[in-house]
């Protein structure tokens, strides 16, 4: 059963996909300093990924995740430090006004980012091993956690809105 979570794994892992097979680590960045920052800060990590026969917590497959601005410098720096390694883009969607209609400004009923995901470099795979028992294990205690911290934050608004729309309520504390 494939499974997701975040900040998981030895490395701390930005966001983890792993089923019985591989395991794919996404590690998100948003500035060039960041970016270039993650092989120095985490050059042991990236020592590990290139040579996984030395630990059991390496994923399958590893890409950086990165803003449109970042696309070239990221892929210029995988080529260079991490050949094995992918880059994906984010891309924000922008919906373009039709010529001649005026908008009124909306405010999204969602949070989050509204946008695209891209392929920019591909990732091979690190090794050929299937995920170990230790990351398969951490990864599911991870997503355990956020379902059970997902219920919680659940629970609580529904609690806010039976009060809120409670007919006997009358507003006083």
């Amino acid at each position: 059963m494939p499974l997701v979570a975040t900040e998981c794994g030895y490395w701390n892992a930005d966001v983890m996909g792993i089923d019985e097979k591989s395991a794919v680590e996404l590690e998100i960045k948003i500035s060039k300093a960041d970016l270039k920052a993650d092989f120095t800060k985490k050059a042991d990590k990236h020592f590990m990924y290139m040579n996984p026969e030395l630990t059991k917590w390496t994923p399958s497959h590893f890409y950086f995740l990165v803003t449109k601005e970042l696309e070239f410098e990221a892929i210029k720096l995988v080529e260079e430090k991490a050949p094995r390694y992918g880059v994906l883009v984010y891309e924000e969607k922008v919906k373009q006004p039709k010529p001649g209609v005026k908008r009124k400004r909306k405010r999204s009923k969602t949070k989050g980012l509204k946008g695209e995901i891209r392929l920019a470099k591909k990732a091979y795979k690190l090794h050929e091993n299937t995920p170990s028992p230790q990351l398969m294990d951490n990864v599911l205690t991870r997503a355990s956690s956020e379902l059970c911290r997902a219920y919680i934050d659940w629970q609580e608004l529904s609690d806010r809105l039976e009060t809120a729309n409670d007919p006997n309520d009358k507003g006083k504390p």
